[in-house]
């Protein structure tokens, strides 16, 4: 399977994954808040497996065996982020820092979603290989495309 066929295949079963959950008519099974505050704790876990990664691949620590672990964590993560925004849990139906942009511009949201998985996986791979620099490489792509999904759909931290 090429590269480009198993991306493409990766974004349908995304896809038919969410279908339940992003369709406008679906009743919500849970109650927004509370998947408002699932969605930030796997934020933050996120963010926490981001900086330890980032710490090794500067220089800050010395455990480089365990970049896999949180490169894992993080590959996870990533392939549920577009359910962690079921339509029901956008600004004015509950308090959140997520953008409305999300979703109606969810399209766009979409493709942002699956680029940051998709690097994600890369940087897996790249664990595997053990080659540092091809480590260090996936995991800046990682973190570029972290931060454009959060330039477009995060408001920002005053």
């Amino acid at each position: 399977m090429t590269g480009n066929s198993r991306k493409a295949l990766q974004a349908l079963c995304v896809v038919l994954c969410l279908a339940p959950t992003t369709a406008g008519g679906v009743e919500p099974q849970y109650d927004a808040v509370d998947i408002v505050k699932y969605r930030q704790f796997v934020m933050k876990a996120l963010d926490a497996h981001m900086e330890a990664v980032r710490s090794v691949v500067v220089g800050k620590a010395d455990y480089w065996h365990q970049v896999g672990d949180h490169a894992v964590a993080i590959s996870g993560m990533s392939r549920a982020m577009l359910q962690l925004f079921p339509h029901w849990t956008g600004p004015g139906k509950v308090k959140t820092e997520a953008m409305k942009t999300i979703w109606a511009r969810w399209p766009d949201f979409q493709t942002a979603a699956l680029r940051f998985n998709a690097e994600a996986a890369g940087l897996v791979t790249a664990v595997s290989s053990i080659d540092r620099r091809a480590i260090v490489g996936q995991f800046k792509k990682v973190e570029h495309a972290c931060a454009a999904c959060h330039e477009q759909f995060l408001k920002p931290v005053p």
